[in-house]
């Protein structure tokens, strides 16, 4: 007889050595939350003027949230010492922002 278990999830180490783990485990967890979610980490989903809130349209502003929960997720998933430093280090704050680029920055690692 099998027993099913949760699996204890591991946050991203610094230097990236459980990345392949821990990818998969974003990864379905974003494809649980839903298609757009998930298109986030493959494709840039953020709207060109995205800083005027007021002037995005529906679309847009979907696409936004989209993106602004992902990087939360991304950020809430790994070591508070790489976050620290990707925030530190991210002077463009360009990371902190865009979800797809933060996802190829922690694939790079």
């Amino acid at each position: 007889m099998s027993i099913l278990c949760e699996v204890s999830f591991e946050a991203l180490q610094c230097d990236g050595s459980n990345y392949y783990s821990w990818s998969a485990h974003v990864f379905n967890a974003l494809r649980a939350l839903g298609p757009s979610y998930e298109q986030v980490v493959e494709t840039s989903i953020l709207p060109k003027d995205f800083d005027n809130l007021s002037k995005l349209s529906n679309k847009e502003k979907e696409c936004w949230f989209s993106n602004l929960c992902v990087t939360n997720i991304l950020f809430e998933n790994m070591d508070k010492e790489l976050s620290d430093l990707i925030q530190k280090e991210d002077k463009l704050q360009v990371t902190r922002v865009d979800a797809h680029r933060l996802w190829k920055f922690l694939e790079a690692i």
